[in-house]
Parts: structure tokens; C-alpha cells; sequence
């Protein structure tokens, strides 16, 4: 899989977060011809994996709210994308905090 990180902007990360506020991530590849099937938010340590939703070709979009039970602290979160075949890259690597 070639290197996506310079292909692809996330609209919508923040630094910080509280628990019960609602993130809004979109994922776009700039590409004419995406090669991009899915992203996934991984936060491993909190069992949180969700998948984007596909909004039109390259562009895909996830909300959801920050666990109530989430405790505060700084969580390592990656955005993934996968290619047809399976091939998987980490587009953003971030610690992230949750108050």
C-alpha cells in the first residue's frame, strides 16, 4: 500500500476532549481515483474501534460521543485506512486527552 499520510486530511481532530462531548471526524482523500475502501478510529486501550461511514467517494465521516466511563487521561488514538485488498496504514497517530 503506498504512503497515504501526504493523500489524506482529517477534518475534526482536537487535542482534548470531556467525556460525553460528541466528535466529528471526516476523512478525505485528495486523490482523484481513491484507492481509500474504509478508516477506522482505533483508541485500543478503551476497546473503541468504529468504522467511518463512506459519504462519496474518498470522503468518509464518523460521529460519536466520548464514553461517559472513559477516565480522564491521555488515550493513543490512530486513524486507519484499509485498501480493498486488506492492507492497513496509520494516517494519524495522536494522544489524545479526555477531562
Amino acid at each position: 500500500m503506498e504512503n497515504l499520510t501526504s493523500y489524506i486530511s482529517v477534518e475534526g481532530v482536537k487535542n482534548s476532549y470531556s467525556a460525553g462531548d460528541i466528535v466529528e471526524l471526516i476523512a478525505t482523500d485528495k486523490r482523484t481515483n481513491s484507492t481509500v475502501h474504509s478508516v477506522i478510529l482505533s483508541v485500543p486501550v478503551l476497546a473503541v474501534y468504529e468504522k467511518f461511514r463512506k459519504t462519496s467517494d474518498g470522503e468518509f465521516k464518523l460521529t460519536l460521543p466520548v464514553p461517559y466511563e472513559a477516565p480522564p487521561g491521555d488515550y493513543d488514538v490512530d486513524l486507519i485506512a484499509i485498501d480493498p485488498n486488506g492492507n492497513r496504514e496509520n494516517i494519524i497517530h495522536r494522544t489524545v486527552s479526555i477531562f
